[in-house]
């Protein structure tokens, strides 16, 4: 199912507690750990490639209303923000495959963070008072990039957390 594998209860390993209870003993699988962000790395060129198709789209819409320069430089942010997200990419592949995982899922996350700052800052400086239209519009973008994120970043959860945080608060603010 999707590479992961379902466990039963009476599968686990049981230890015995005080008073008679039984519970199951916390099992933590490394290979586990390694094939969650090596998950998270499959998905990392969709996410990068709809990173910069959205930020194009979003520059278009936005155009007549927001200084070309701001929307220049943002999606110069985004542009760049996704290739050296793409360059940790091809390292992670290139890597050797006893490489611990957990230093390549917090580098994930870091740069889901710097993303969702990105887009997050962009409900900031792109917010035209009175333009009911691009405030419907970028508000369907922000929550369209968050469900993205629901599909492309729950196997390492910080890197989750580090995205929609950032992307989200303003907006909310």
């Amino acid at each position: 199912l999707l590479g992961y594998r379902i466990v039963h209860a009476r599968d686990l390993p049981w230890e015995e507690r005080p008073g008679g209870n039984r519970q199951p003993r916390r099992v933590v699988d490394v290979t586990s750990a390694a094939g969650l962000v090596e998950s998270l790395y499959a998905r990392t060129p969709v996410t990068l490639v709809a990173n910069v198709i959205i930020g194009l789209l979003t520059v278009t819409v936005l155009w007549n209303d927001v200084p070309a320069a701001a929307l220049g430089v943002w999606l110069a942010a985004i542009v760049e923000l996704s290739s050296a997200r793409a360059v940790v990419w091809l390292r992670f592949r290139n890597r050797t495959p006893v490489a611990a995982a957990a230093p390549w899922g917090w580098m994930s996350a870091a740069g889901s963070a710097a993303s969702g700052l990105v887009w997050g800052a962009a409900a900031i400086v792109f917010f035209v008072p009175g333009a009911f239209v691009q405030h419907v519009f970028f508000a369907f973008v922000l929550g369209g990039m968050a469900a993205g994120s629901v599909a492309s970043l729950p196997t390492f959860l910080p890197a989750f957390y580090f995205f929609i945080t950032p992307a989200l608060a303003a907006p909310v603010a």
